[in-house]
């Protein structure tokens, strides 16, 4: 489910994006990040195994240079 303000439901079990376990938006949290890139990665590459590397790549990404590492 997505809707203006809503962050987006995974189906049961699906992993998501990594932006979207930040409940808070502000630009520390999203910039600078609470969770080591080690972390991120990982959660990364769960939701690219899951969704495919495609979709992975098109939804924002508040770390980008972790892109490039998606093997």
């Amino acid at each position: 489910m997505k809707g203006f303000g809503m962050m987006p439901m995974a189906a049961e079990g699906a992993p998501m994006h990594p932006d979207d376990t930040h409940i808070c938006r502000c630009d520390e949290c999203v910039e600078g990040g609470f969770r080591s890139d080690d972390w991120y990665l990982r959660q990364l590459r769960a939701y690219a195994d899951f969704h495919g590397k495609a979709e992975a790549k098109r939804v924002f990404c508040s770390r980008p240079h972790l892109l490039e590492r998606l093997a």
